[in-house]
């Protein structure tokens, strides 16, 4: 919050690295490989998908239009939208595996979105 705060900005989401077991490649034009890369030691970046707007951003948003398509278009020509790196845990629960390997956390008490339970409980005052 404290960031988007200071930025002034209309707009601010949460930028993170992919978890993903995939690659990224870059190649020339005639397919010659040049490098692969996992995707998740690269330098790329995806929205997480959390946002924190001003109501401003209501002048931004038509009837039918895709947040990230046409309104976050229109910020970023006007500078108007930035990007929280965040580099703790996240995951998105996008597809059966997504959702297994969340579970599997779960299931070994390894469930780092419990951050409740590494604080102690409140004590009842009588």
């Amino acid at each position: 919050m404290d960031f988007f705060i200071n930025s002034k900005k209309i707009g601010c989401f949460i930028s993170v690295k992919p978890s993903s077991s995939y690659h990224a490649i870059t190649s020339t034009g005639n397919g010659n490989v040049l490098g692969i890369t996992p995707l998740a030691q690269s330098n790329l970046r995806i929205n997480g998908g959390y946002f924190i707007f001003r109501d401003k951003i209501f002048d931004y948003i038509r009837d039918g239009e895709d947040l990230v398509d046409e309104p976050f278009q229109r910020l970023i020509k006007q500078k108007q939208l930035v990007a929280y790196e965040f580099d703790g845990f996240w995951a998105g629960m996008d597809t059966f595996k997504d959702k297994q390997r969340l579970d599997e956390l779960y299931a070994n008490g390894k469930a780092p979105w419990q951050v409740w339970l590494d604080y102690p409980s409140p004590k009842v005052i009588q």
